[in-house]
């Protein structure tokens, strides 16, 4: 009953991690209590400022681990969602997580394949706790052989994949099984038709409203800490170039963040509901899963005194 179709505005194909783990939390303590929900989404909330702190340090040292910290802290619309208890910051928190232990394996020159296995169980993760990380998860791997292929080769890809896709397998075998035996169809691609999606691609308005909310929300959407634009650009003027081991994992954010961002643009873009209203109820909440990993790349980038590398001017 719980995956009735009647109950459609419930979004029943969403994945359960989650609501499962609270779940399980009431029956271990044999109480339905709203206690166990807040203790989830305070834990998930600053845990995910505490690993962009912890990350940092280890690579750029304390002071710049405390300054990604509190510029992650003081973002009011990631407390309040934290508070609200959606599932986006626990997404943002395994999507994170994924490209955290992805760096800690290139920063040890490879000497620990388990950073890759724990990463791909990160990135399964994500994909069991919203749609949107089944999205992460496509555009991560995606990313990452690309990258592997061209920086390193097909024989290097190969060693660094196997314990990805180990790592990965549990939590996808239990996303497909759900989407395939207890999951509705999604109410997006159920409002999908041929003429309809072909009429909605072809519309110039369409692609207007989808640009001109980008823009606005990717300026406000923090609700008042830093422009965005303003810390990347701050941040990479310092030098663009870091080790060739931060490096790496900055490249597969980079086009980790492009991927979501041009996912998301496809998905308003053909969307069946009101575009305006799908605009301004979900955007802002879509922009802030990638915010922590853009604040981690932009520190990942930051070139320390006394690395071999130097900066070029062209």
């Amino acid at each position: 009953e719980l995956f009735s179709s009647q109950l459609a505005w419930s979004h029943p194909d969403y994945p359960l991690l989650l609501p499962g783990l609270i779940a399980l939390l009431w029956r271990c303590h044999h109480s339905v209590t709203p206690v166990v929900p807040i203790i989830v989404a305070f834990g998930f909330t600053f845990s995910t400022i505490g690993l962009l702190t912890a990350s940092i340090a280890k690579t750029h040292g304390k002071t710049l681990g405390l300054l990604a910290g509190v510029m992650l802290l003081g973002t009011p619309f990631l407390i309040q969602l934290g508070a609200n208890q959606y599932a986006d910051v626990p997404l943002a928190y395994y999507m994170l997580a994924t490209l955290v232990l992805l760096g800690h394996h290139f920063q040890h020159d490879g000497k620990h394949p388990g950073a890759l296995s724990l990463a791909g169980m990160a990135a399964g993760f994500a994909a069991w706790t919203k749609n949107e990380g089944l999205l992460f998860l496509m555009v991560f791997l995606l990313a990452f052989i690309a990258s592997m292929i061209l920086l390193k080769g097909f024989k290097a890809l190969l060693s660094t994949l196997l314990p990805v896709l180990k790592g990965l397998l549990p939590a996808i075998l239990v996303v497909f099984y759900f989407k395939g035996h207890f999951a509705p169809a999604n109410d997006l691609v159920a409002g999908q038709s041929h003429g309809a999606t072909l009429t909605r691609l072809l519309s110039p308005g369409r692609y207007i409203l989808i640009l001109k909310y980008y823009l606005l929300r990717s300026l406000d959407f923090t609700r008042g800490l830093i422009n965005p634009y303003v810390l990347g650009l701050f941040l990479w003027l310092q030098c663009p170039f870091g080790s060739y081991s931060t490096s790496i994992t900055a490249l597969i954010a980079i086009v980790v963040m492009t991927l979501m961002l041009g996912g998301y643009f496809l998905i308003y873009l053909t969307t069946p509901n009101d575009l305006q209203w799908h605009l301004g109820s979900s955007l802002n909440r879509l922009l802030l899963q990638l915010w922590p990993i853009f604040i981690w790349t932009c520190f990942q980038l930051i070139k320390l005194e006394g690395q071999e590398q130097e900066c070029e001017v062209k």
